[in-house]
């Protein structure tokens, strides 16, 4: 699945994994924020989760959607996907 003129999602997946393990290992025990679109997010949780790429339509993630991924030496963790409940009316203010 390549958009026209795009990169395919394998090329995107390896970029996307290589620049969360560069962060990661640049900021070891620290927590870090990283903002991205939502097919950039599903691609490097596939990768982190092992999945192939036919269940890319498996994940969802909606607009502002918060994920939590973990690094230690024990590997690499998907903690939390796709949550919004900040986003929902009435939420409360951190």
């Amino acid at each position: 699945m390549t958009p026209g003129g795009g990169e395919s999602l394998g090329a995107l997946q390896a970029r996307g994994l290589a620049t969360i393990r560069g962060l990661v290992a640049r900021h070891p025990c620290e927590a870090i924020a990283v903002v991205a679109h939502g097919g950039l997010n599903k691609a490097i949780l596939l990768g982190i989760l092992g999945a192939p790429f036919s269940r890319y339509w498996a994940i969802r993630q909606d607009n502002g959607a918060i994920n939590v991924l973990e690094f230690d030496d024990r590997g690499e963790r998907v903690r939390l996907l796709n949550e919004t409940a900040h986003l929902r009316e009435g939420a409360a203010a951190p």
